[in-house]
């Protein structure tokens, strides 16, 4: 196992997803969004985080073919930390990016376009999930030989649970035993995201930001519906430091030291130093780390280049594919391609060979469905909201 964890490893795939990238964007054409109107430094970093995330689940299967163990890694190995660190600063840019959001409204004195805010969040999210969850499904079908193994009543419980995006639960689904496994159970982040933005409205209230009263109680009441409801339930609190980089990044001076090349020097020695640590480092230190260093790349800081070069700017507009999909896709061939026997068999060299061929399958399928389903839903945001809004006046005028 010692040997699997050589950061060499980890390394070279990540060269090896960036090439890819590097070969979609000349192939295609440069990103569809002009990045002057993005922050270049927190796309970049978004597909950084989802390959982070893939190293992490790469590692973790290489043991769990051997021991059908699956847990922690060693606290001293870099990839125990790709999944420990990744995923709170996914909730920093998600708190960052709304926060700013309700602060850009209130410094305009205008109101936010809740309608529009949440039809955007929903086209963004749940059609990319949906298909994952088609695939989810159809590897449940196929593990439990295409019999029900459980009641009508329980299965449907079951399949609402994640296709609600796992934000209730993420049970077993017809009996086969650890199903999570199937996308590496990485729809758990998304359950807290989807709860931060029915919270967003309370914290629109706590910004002085006007809220439409029936946007407040609807939210309200879900919010609150949810959390009863939720088996397991914590706050994380890499929200709140999205949401102090967001107030801190609109004072000029912090702003303008966070762009500074020492600043980028610093996160990039922080970066190395929590990724060969030899154990934990205490939570309140690397949380207070992992906050500053978000705050100098959220300042626009882009580390010499490493964050805004095109295959970064692509990295991050599939980044959500990646992630969701990575899963899917180390499943399938761990588990049916050459199958558990022949795989378990492969040395760490050899399982990272692989690891590196599915990343490039990873990069692709997620580019595909970037530009073929999400950016599209996306495009069609503000005409759905406007559509529903009209559909809510008609509603109102016939009841009248």
């Amino acid at each position: 196992m010692k040997d699997v964890l050589s950061a060499g490893y980890g390394i070279g795939v990540l060269a090896v997803a960036w090439l890819a990238a590097g070969a979609v964007v000349r192939w295609s054409g440069a990103p569809p969004v002009a990045p002057s109107q993005r922050n270049q430094a927190l796309d970049g970093l978004r597909g950084y985080l989802a390959l982070g995330v893939l190293l992490h689940h790469a590692a973790l299967w290489h043991r769990h073919l051997r021991t059908e163990q699956w847990g922690p890694l060693p606290a001293g190995s870099a990839y125990a930390r790709f999944g420990e660190q990744c995923v709170p600063l996914f909730f920093m840019i998600t708190a960052f990016l709304f926060t700013t959001k309700l602060l850009d409204a209130r410094s305009a004195n205008r109101e936010v376009g809740w309608l529009k805010l949440y039809v955007s969040r929903w086209l963004r999210l749940a059609p990319l999930y949906a298909c994952a969850m088609v695939v989810f499904f159809a590897l449940v079908a196929w593990s439990s030989g295409f019999q029900l193994r459980v009641a009508p009543a329980v299965l449907l419980s079951q399949v609402l649970g994640w296709l609600a995006f796992g934000v209730i639960s993420m049970p077993e689904v017809n009996g086969v035993p650890a199903t999570g496994l199937m996308v590496s159970w990485v729809v758990w982040s998304l359950a807290y995201e989807w709860l931060f933005y029915l919270a967003l409205p309370l914290l629109a209230l706590l910004l002085r930001v006007r809220v439409p009263a029936g946007t407040l109680t609807l939210c309200t009441v879900l919010l609150c519906l949810l959390l009863a409801f939720k088996e397991e339930l914590f706050f994380p609190t890499a929200f709140v430091s999205g949401m102090a980089a967001a107030v801190l990044v609109r004072q000029p001076r912090l702003a303008t030291w966070g762009r500074r090349p020492l600043a980028g020097v610093a996160v990039l020695l922080f970066v190395l130093a929590v990724l060969n640590a030899d154990g934990r480092w205490p939570r309140p230190v690397l949380l207070l780390g992992l906050s500053a260093s978000f705050f100098i790349v959220a300042s626009g800081n882009r580390l010499f280049g490493l964050l805004s070069n095109r295959a970064a700017m692509l990295l991050g507009d599939i980044s959500y594919g990646i992630y969701l999909l990575h899963g899917l896709v180390l499943y399938i061939f761990f588990e049916y391609l050459p199958g558990r026997p022949l795989a378990a068999q492969l040395s760490a060299s050899g399982h990272w060979l692989w690891v590196a061929a599915l990343v490039v399958a990873t990069v692709l399928l997620s580019w595909l469905s970037y530009r073929y389903l999400e950016m599209p839903m996306m495009q069609r945001a503000p005409a759905f909201a406007a559509w529903l809004r009209q559909l809510g006046g008609r509603q109102v005028i016939r009841q009248a």
